[in-house]
């Protein structure tokens, strides 16, 4: 549990330092993908308990203070995120790319809304205009555009993104007493 927590720090660093200078670096007009979040869709695969909660908010957190605002806003939208996801995993079968982008899309979409909500909260503003449901969707579509390719990273590193079969294997459902169709 551990080095799992450890990979998925090291990836969240790795993936913060790209969002930050690659993409809005070389894209300033554009928004960039959410590398954390993709790690959050990652983990609610792996792990599906307390443990996934606490480490889906210290990715949020870690992204909480790479943006240098408020705590708490990011850490929210990750765990509710994270929760959306584990509700999803025994409904979807994400192997493919198109669904990994789909819950993607949605993670990223509630992730930013309660962001938002809390830091239109916390300043006493209505944030909700015209501008920020197009940034925030623009950046959910980059991070869907992304997901597949995260997803297979952490596939391959062997380890921390190895499935526990709840997106991406029938085994668990069946040992449940799940029976498919067919």
């Amino acid at each position: 549990m551990t080095k799992s927590v450890l990979y998925y720090l090291l990836f969240a660093m790795t993936g913060l330092l790209i969002q930050s200078t690659v993409f809005r670096d070389n894209f300033p007009g554009i928004a960039a993908p959410d590398f954390v979040l993709l790690l959050v869709l990652c983990l609610a695969q792996r792990f599906q308990n307390t443990a996934g909660v606490f480490i889906a908010f210290g990715l949020g957190l870690l992204g909480d203070f790479a943006s240098g605002q408020f705590l708490g806003p990011f850490a929210a939208g990750s765990v509710a995120a994270y929760s959306l996801l584990v509700y999803l995993s025994d409904k979807v079968f994400a192997e493919k790319g198109l669904a990994l982008c789909c819950l993607a899309f949605v993670a990223s979409t509630l992730k930013s809304f309660t962001s938002l909500l809390m830091i239109g909260s916390y300043r006493g503003l209505t944030v909700l205009s015209w501008s920020t449901f197009t940034s925030v969707f623009a950046e959910a579509l980059f991070t869907a555009l992304f997901a597949p390719f995260v997803f297979w990273l952490t596939q391959q590193r062997g380890g921390a993104g190895k499935s526990s079969g709840h997106f991406s294997s029938i085994e668990p459902r069946a040992q449940r007493g799940v029976r498919w169709p067919g």
